[in-house]
């Protein structure tokens, strides 16, 4: 059930149709999407969105992609020592 809503986001950001996506979900992508990044961006500022606000439901989103082998990015954990990641 977990990954079914991991499958639901990606499907979202393969899209790249920002306009429907919810707030949290175009959040992620202009933060891990690369190839999506520019058009998030512009569909954040147009929103008026404070992401800030999902800063904790992405990285748990981004977590969860790259246990399950996802490629989502490169985003850096803010508390990297805490979680125990290192810096290569």
């Amino acid at each position: 059930m977990r990954y079914a809503f991991l499958l639901l986001v990606l499907a979202g950001c393969a899209s790249a149709d920002v306009s429907k996506m919810s707030d949290l979900d175009l959040c992620y992508t202009a933060r891990v999407d690369e190839d999506h990044k520019d058009k998030a961006m512009a569909e954040v500022n147009r929103r008026r969105l404070d992401c800030q606000k999902y800063s904790a439901e992405v990285q748990k989103m981004w977590e969860t992609e790259q246990r399950a082998g996802g490629t989502g990015g490169e985003m850096t954990p803010k508390d990297a020592t805490k979680t125990g990641a290192k810096g290569y």
